[in-house]
């Protein structure tokens, strides 16, 4: 009777507020990492963690020496990546065309992680959140894209009409050219 009459387990809760990751995909990378230290121990996971996503907070249930481990590595997850956002004005080129030539330069994966952007073709803006280093490719590309194109590069000229109507001067050109 002595033997099985025996406290249980001291058990140790803890609600840690999440600020820069989604609750859930944190909480997962989490219960994979502990898993996978208990696996190599040979021990079974004795804890649980549940996700508020509501308020981004997650519940922490373990053994009262592992609940500070598991803080320190819930802190090391759960930084921020210094991303700023910027809005670009462009003259010449379209934002959407800026914004491709910068996902490919920046690349799939990395794009996917560090580059969002929204590009406004009305008033020509490209809204860009990203770290400082891409911002500052995406300045210099800019600088080199939006540009006017010198006038003895176009093969379009322009030419002031003075006594005849645009449209009409158009038609006939259009007539002699076929």
């Amino acid at each position: 009777l002595a033997l099985a009459d025996q406290p249980g387990r001291a058990v140790s809760t803890r609600l840690i507020a999440i600020e820069n990751l989604a609750v859930k995909d944190l909480s997962e990378q989490l219960k994979a990492m502990l898993s996978a230290k208990n696996k190599v121990r040979g021990q079974a996971d004795q804890l649980e963690l549940v996700a508020n996503p509501r308020t981004n907070q997650l519940f922490v249930v373990s053994l009262p020496d592992e609940l500070s481990e598991i803080e320190q590595m819930v802190a090391s997850l759960d930084v921020s990546l210094g991303l700023v956002t910027e809005v670009y004005r462009l003259l010449v080129v379209t934002p959407d065309h800026v914004d491709e030539v910068m996902r490919e330069l920046v690349g799939e994966e990395k794009a996917s992680r560090l580059y969002k952007s929204v590009a406004d073709e009305d008033t020509n803006l490209l809204a860009v959140t990203t770290t400082s280093e891409i911002h500052k490719q995406l300045q210099s590309l800019i600088e080199t894209m939006d540009k006017p194109v010198p006038e003895t590069s176009s093969p379009i000229r322009f030419y002031k009409l003075q006594n005849a109507n645009a449209s009409d001067v158009a038609d006939t050109l259009n007539g002699i050219a076929g």
